[in-house]
């Protein structure tokens, strides 16, 4: 099978649809099938690459996101739409952003008779209040999750993370979509996440003289709550030991910095690493004892089910998608990310019960290998791309397994 995917989003960017997108693709191209991937292309990138695994990477002209540098628009890349290499190297488009490049594998859908396939990985809508509300702000988010939801709404099959995330994209159409709704989730590497990665050894690198680590990754932005994960650590006693970590990047990293320098509460108890590596990251999370996820508006979290993959005991939001990754009490707790004083009655629990968090990690290793990695991901959007290949005649494709992928069916 040969398929396109289309996303504005990817390495080197770290966030969670561009380890979906990589991930995906190099498990495709591992069970024989070939993959391309249109996107975007920053300063001193070259035109086209291979990933490891086999995946062709084509990477497209862009300029940055306003105020959010760290993402970019493709532009103009609409002459893909007749590009006769496209036409007829590809048997299905998989589009996971919705803006140029998303429009782009729609148009090209639409041209050739192609099927088409959306992953709805990020509620634009549930974003904008989490940024300061200027004029900008007012108008980008509601345009931008009107325009997503109509590309996602004209869909053979649109795919969601979670139910949490596919619900909300169906209360947002006016009316009910041609095409099919799934929720296929989200799975991670759990042979390269895994409790016994040791290297980098980041006690050691970060001088923990013991300590546990607490740990955030993910983008630094508002809207994904690493200043909540700040004010919890903050409150924490002064007298339990423990090390916060912050990984990642993004708007808020200078605001970041600033206050961990500047509250005497954070000083020498909490570092900011910056972005980590994709090969040291194993290692980071399989030797934190505790990972706080305190999101506002993510319909999954691909950094929540590494941190479950690696062992480690997850702190987790009680809104949009993650919270129906785990179960309270069983293989995480779940919190309002609200409520930072709540994040730390949780973090301080697991801190001074070592048992209780390595009970949970063990819990969450176990669910990930069953119903979160990225084999069981690729199995289930293989079904649902034979199923569009037979619908439209191009190729003979098998009956989805419902028992794999449940479809909400539109009312």
């Amino acid at each position: 099978m040969r398929i396109a995917f289309f996303s504005e989003t990817f390495l080197p960017v770290h966030d969670g649809v561009g380890y979906v997108v990589d991930d995906l693709g190099r498990e495709l191209q591992r069970q024989g099938h070939q993959v391309t991937l249109y996107t975007t292309r920053r300063p001193g990138q070259s035109r086209e690459e291979t990933r490891p695994g086999g995946m062709r990477v084509v990477r497209l002209r862009s300029v940055p996101m306003p105020r959010y540098a760290l993402y970019r628009f493709a532009i103009f890349p609409y002459l893909r739409v007749f590009s006769r290499r496209l036409a007829h190297e590809t048997d299905l488009i998989h589009v996971h952003t919705p803006f140029a490049l998303g429009t782009t594998g729609l148009l090209a859908a639409r041209r050739h008779h192609i099927p088409m396939i959306g992953t709805y990985h990020t509620d634009f809508r549930g974003m904008q209040a989490s940024f300061h509300q200027d004029l900008w702000t007012r108008i980008f988010f509601p345009l931008g999750g009107f325009y997503s939801e109509g590309i996602y709404f004209r869909c053979d099959v649109t795919t969601a993370p979670t139910p949490e995330a596919l619900s909300t994209l169906k209360s947002r159409f006016t009316k009910p979509p041609p095409g099919e709704l799934v929720v296929v989730p989200n799975g991670v590497d759990t042979e390269r996440f895994c409790p016994e990665a040791r290297s980098p050894d980041w006690a050691a690198r970060l001088g923990a003289k013991g300590k546990p680590l607490v740990t955030y990754l993910g983008r630094l932005t508002a809207d994904k709550g690493v200043h909540r994960f700040l004010s919890a650590l903050a409150d924490l006693p002064a007298d339990l030991p423990f090390l916060g970590v912050v990984g990642g990047s993004g708007v808020e990293e200078a605001a970041v910095d600033r206050r961990i320098q500047e509250d005497e509460r954070l000083r020498g108890r909490v570092v900011a690493v910056g972005s980590v590596k994709d090969e040291e990251k194993p290692a980071l999370l399989a030797q934190s004892r505790v990972f706080v996820l305190p999101s506002l508006a993510d319909t999954s979290s691909v950094s929540t089910l590494e941190a479950m993959a690696s062992g480690c005991a997850c702190v987790v939001t009680d809104r949009g998608g993650p919270r129906q990754l785990v179960v309270d009490g069983r293989n995480a707790l779940v919190v309002d990310p609200t409520a930072p004083s709540v994040i730390r009655v949780a973090v301080e629990r697991l801190l001074r019960d070592p048992a209780l968090a390595e009970g949970l990690g063990r819990a969450a290793r176990e669910h990930v290998r069953a119903e979160g990695s990225t084999a069981h991901m690729a199995l289930q959007f293989l079904e649902i791309y034979r199923r569009c290949l037979a619908k439209s005649g191009r190729v003979k494709g098998a009956p989805m397994d419902s028992s794999r992928a449940r479809t909400v069916a539109p009312s």
